[in-house]
């Protein structure tokens, strides 16, 4: 349920959470008991820094795997029988 503005004539401003069906009727101000009208406004954009930003994204996709890949090898593709072997040559058998 989204959240409507209204003004009292005599406390001022306020928010009133409502159903969509009936935004247009009027609300009852919580300082004083009086009718208040609804204000139309603009819906609520924040601006939100970029770590802010990054750290939900992160947050949101910590559940999913990530996909890691290799990096195409060109000695691989002159000669598929051949196994590369990274690092430490001399523990190829242990």
């Amino acid at each position: 349920m989204p959240y409507y503005e209204f003004r009292c004539t005599t406390c001022g401003g306020f928010e009133e959470r409502r159903s969509i069906s009936e935004p247009a009727e009027e609300a009852t101000c919580p300082g004083c008991g009086r009718r208040a009208r609804r204000i139309y406004s603009t819906f609520h954009a924040s601006s939100v820094p970029a770590e802010v930003r990054k750290a939900r994204r992160l947050n949101e996709s910590g559940a999913e795997p990530r996909v890691v890949g290799r990096k195409p090898d060109p000695e691989r593709k002159k000669n598929p029988g051949i196994r590369r072997v990274p690092g430490r040559p001399w523990q190829i058998g242990h």
